[in-house]
């Protein structure tokens, strides 16, 4: 492979390009490494956290709490809703969409026994 310097010609240019190409593939790779095991890390994290939780707080049983919070999403929402609602990325926003859905839901079922015709 040619150096780089001022001096190169156009005839250096491939050189360069495919000298480019390899480190930002270099570079590319070790990012990539980085991300997982900065993901493996925080899964792991996130697990133990629960489990201590589950543990020490919760006492081994289950939270009342989501109990009730999974009957009722399971009770007021379709397939479709947990389709698109798990294809959201941002917990925050699921969570956003998941309460606006359940109260859209509500409001049908109030229109619907308030409709005399029916």
């Amino acid at each position: 492979m040619g150096e780089i310097n001022k001096n190169n010609t156009a005839s250096d240019l491939p050189d360069n390009l495919k000298l480019f190409g390899e480190i930002k593939l270099l570079i590319e790779q070790a990012r990539m490494g980085v991300a997982i095991k900065v993901n493996q890390a925080l899964t792991q994290l996130n697990w133990n956290i629960g489990d201590a939780i589950f543990h020490h707080i919760l006492g081994e049983s289950r939270a009342k709490y989501g109990k009730e919070i999974l009957a009722t999403v399971s009770r007021e929402l379709s397939w479709s809703h947990f389709v698109e609602l798990m294809a959201l990325e941002n917990e925050e926003q699921r969570m956003f969409y998941t309460q606006k859905a359940i109260e859209i839901a509500r409001q049908k079922e109030e229109l619907k026994k308030s409709n005399p015709s029916k």
